[in-house]
């Protein structure tokens, strides 16, 4: 091999040789960048769902339950339905969630919830 050859092949070496610490710091950002990303494309898919539940419900459906509606019309799978009440407006004003507020109170929300938390296998 001449020289220039080994100088070549030092090279190509030297590149390859990178700092394992900073290769894994960068691998686990981009792992949990992806989680965040997965949770936040689920929540707002929810949210979606959701807002054309509520639209749907208050606006009603064309001449049909709102169920067969979904299913038959739309082809979405029918999941739950919310009551209309005013643990949701509580729950917005004192910033709890409806599983963070009284049991009692909200057993019959807590009930609704749990088809839609199953679906999402949360």
């Amino acid at each position: 091999m001449i020289e220039i050859e080994k100088k070549i092949m030092l090279q190509k070496r030297e590149a390859v040789n990178t700092n394992v610490d900073e290769f894994m710091s960068k691998l686990n950002y981009r792992i949990e960048t992806s989680k965040t990303n997965r949770q936040i494309f689920l929540t707002s898919s929810v949210m979606v769902l959701l807002i054309l539940l509520l639209t749907v419900t208050q606006f009603g459906a064309p001449d049909l339950e709102l169920d067969n509606y979904l299913v038959k019309e739309k082809g979405l799978k029918y999941i739950t339905a919310f009551r209309d009440n005013t643990n949701y407006i509580k729950s917005a004003r004192s910033g709890l969630g409806i599983f963070e507020m009284g049991e009692s109170a909200t057993a019959q929300d807590r009930a609704e919830w749990k088809p839609l938390i199953r679906w999402l296998e949360l």
